[in-house]
C-alpha cells in the first residue's frame, strides 16, 4: 500500500463556479489528479474558514501544434509569473515547445501552487 500525498486546490472561477481539486504530490511527470465541481457556496464558506494561504491567478486557454495548453497568469504576490501547463497522453511523449516558453519547470517544486503561496514569486 502506497502513502500518497496530496495537495488540496480550490479555483473560483469567474466567482461563477467552484473546482476542488486533488493532485497527488510526487517527483516525475505522471500524478494522479481528481477535480470535482463544488457548490460556489460551499467554496466561499472553505475561504472564508480556512487558515491557508492561496495563490491568485487567470487561467488561459491556447492552442499549440493541437495541444491544449494551460496557461496561468499569476497576480497578487505571485504577479508577473506565467506559467504553462499541458496534459501528455504518457511521459514519453514529445511536444515542440512553443518559443514563449523559457524554461521547463516541472519538477521544480518551488513553482508548485502550494509553494508559491508560502513563497511567492517577489520574494525569490
Amino acid at each position: 500500500q502506497k502513502n500518497y500525498k496530496w495537495n488540496t486546490f480550490l479555483d473560483l472561477r469567474n466567482n461563477e463556479k467552484a473546482i476542488i481539486s486533488l493532485k497527488q504530490n510526487c517527483a516525475g511527470l505522471s500524478r494522479y489528479e481528481f477535480e470535482y465541481e463544488i457548490p460556489l457556496s460551499d467554496a466561499k464558506k472553505i475561504v472564508s474558514i480556512s487558515n491557508s494561504n492561496f495563490t491568485e491567478k487567470i487561467r488561459h486557454i491556447i492552442y499549440f501544434d493541437s495541444i491544449k495548453w494551460e496557461i496561468d497568469e499569476f497576480l497578487g504576490d505571485n504577479k508577473g509569473l506565467l506559467i504553462g501547463e499541458v496534459e501528455l497522453e504518457s511521459e514519453g511523449q514529445h511536444i515542440a515547445l512553443p518559443d514563449w516558453i523559457d524554461s521547463e519547470v516541472t519538477n521544480q517544486n518551488k513553482y508548485f501552487n502550494y509553494n508559491l503561496a508560502l513563497k511567492p514569486y517577489i520574494s525569490w
